[in-house]
């Protein structure tokens, strides 16, 4: 629900509401690793992965 929010706000609203909307999907995002043990640092982790000359895709 909040993806598609936070994409409707992209498309057609307001800058506003699209900070808005993206930080309901962030913090939802957030709640959701915690409930299966990881942490928002885990993803910065994956994505510094996918930026090393070494990186291949799963």
């Amino acid at each position: 629900e909040e993806a598609v929010e936070t994409v409707i706000e992209a498309c057609n609203g307001t800058d506003e509401r699209l900070i808005y909307e993206g930080a309901d999907l962030l913090y939802h995002l957030i709640v959701l690793l915690t409930s299966k043990g990881y942490s928002i640092e885990d993803l910065a982790r994956e994505l510094e992965e996918r930026h090393s000359a070494t990186w291949k895709k799963h």
